[in-house]
């Protein structure tokens, strides 16, 4: 016995994909299945997705127009695959770090030394 058809508007499926839903998630919301969405609505829901990351894309580039650092190095990283790179520690800097921290743990248990004492 088959069983009776769904009646799923276009727009609730419209809805979910512009809000970001994925089509497991639309169909666990509009009761039907996978299988079903994307043989009735691939179109539409491919459409309401790249909708949505249009309008991402201008909201970020509004937030980036107006200086916001953050979107501008993320945009950066996204669209010109550039890359925040630490520079290269010195030859011997982890040597000079340890002495460094051993001097400073010297002169807290050593006050009043001639070596703790600030030049």
């Amino acid at each position: 016995m088959d069983q009776p058809k769904k009646k799923l508007e276009e727009a609730t499926v419209v809805g979910l994909a512009s809000a970001g839903c994925s089509t497991s998630d639309i169909a666990l919301i509009a009761g039907c299945s996978e299988r079903m969405l994307h043989k009735r609505f691939s179109k539409i829901i491919a459409r309401a997705r790249a909708e949505r990351r249009w309008w991402l894309l201008d909201q970020q580039n509004a937030a980036a127009e107006k200086g916001n650092a953050t979107i501008l190095i993320w945009l950066g990283k996204v669209e010109l695959d550039q890359v925040h790179k630490k520079p290269p520690p010195e030859p011997g800097a982890a040597y000079l770090d340890a002495m460094d921290a051993a001097s400073a743990e010297h002169d807290r248990a050593n006050p009043g030394t001639p070596e703790s004492e600030p030049e």
